[in-house]
């Protein structure tokens, strides 16, 4: 089955709380310096659900937030992309919540959730990575990677 991914983001027009208190931990931690950040929910479903359905039924609030089936966050020069994952072996409470919504909704199908970060920082990958795992993610049951 084809997995989908989309991308849940505040419009500019909001204050993103969860970005600016991932970036005050990471500045806090003191291994990394942030100055600014955007953050996103992440929805992978495989299946056959319609991710435009599922978006526009379920996952957005059309008032606050934007949504796209690819990455909202993209980074460019002096940005860093940092995707938090569960690990497959661990239960994901919230995506089950979400999967039995979407099967009554618009059809059945498996779903995972994560977190999208985007972070001005010139920090190096290796050392966002490890303050985002001293923060925001645990090593025993999360997946991080780092782009841009």
């Amino acid at each position: 089955m084809p997995e989908k991914i989309i991308e849940i983001t505040l419009k500019p027009q909001y204050a993103d709380a969860q970005a600016r208190g991932a970036s005050h931990g990471l500045n806090l931690a003191g291994d990394v310096v942030i100055t600014d950040c955007k953050s996103a929910h992440l929805y992978k479903l495989s299946g056959n659900a319609d991710p435009r359905e599922a978006a526009q039924t379920l996952l957005c609030d059309p008032v606050t937030e934007s949504w796209a089936a690819a990455p909202l966050l993209r980074p460019q020069k002096g940005w860093k992309r940092v995707e938090i994952w569960l690990k497959n072996s661990v239960t994901d409470v919230t995506g089950e919540s979400v999967e039995e919504a979407l099967s009554s909704l618009v059809g059945a199908c498996r779903v995972r959730c994560g977190e999208a970060y985007l972070f001005q920082t010139d920090a190096k990958a290796d050392a966002l990575e490890r303050a985002v795992f001293g923060t925001l993610a645990n090593r025993m049951i999360h997946r991080v990677t780092v782009t841009g």
